[in-house]
């Protein structure tokens, strides 16, 4: 039972070596850990936030649409702008969408599904 875990963790210590050794892989990497890592504590109460303020289950799943669809559109651009510049520029566009889509949502009045549409 440990030992996938033990394997799962020595990955994990294997790959902050390789970034630490890599400068360029440090900032991608440590925003998608942090992402990655916010996105799992958040996501199962998401759901139910978004219950309480009035959204109904479909325009819930209507809202997993629009990012998903956001996320695939997005994903040229970032490509372009990392094989053009470096990874800092897709980083900070992406950080940025998120933190404001984060803000707008725990902004949004009870009952206005305009502007939980507009968050996500």
């Amino acid at each position: 039972m440990l030992r996938p875990a033990r394997r799962a963790l020595g990955e994990q210590l294997g790959l902050l070596a390789l970034m630490c050794r890599r400068p360029d892989l440090l900032a991608p990497m440590l925003s998608i850990w942090v992402a990655s890592w916010g996105a799992g504590e958040h996501g199962p109460v998401t759901t139910y936030f978004l219950l309480e303020i009035g959204a109904t289950t479909e325009q819930i799943g209507n809202f997993g649409v629009i990012r998903t669809v956001g996320a695939l559109l997005c994903s040229p651009v970032y490509g372009w702008l990392l094989d053009r510049r470096s990874a800092f520029a897709p980083v900070l566009l992406a950080s940025f969408c998120c933190s404001f889509g984060c803000l707008f949502r725990g902004l949004a009045p009870v009952g206005d599904t305009a502007a939980l549409y507009a968050s996500h």
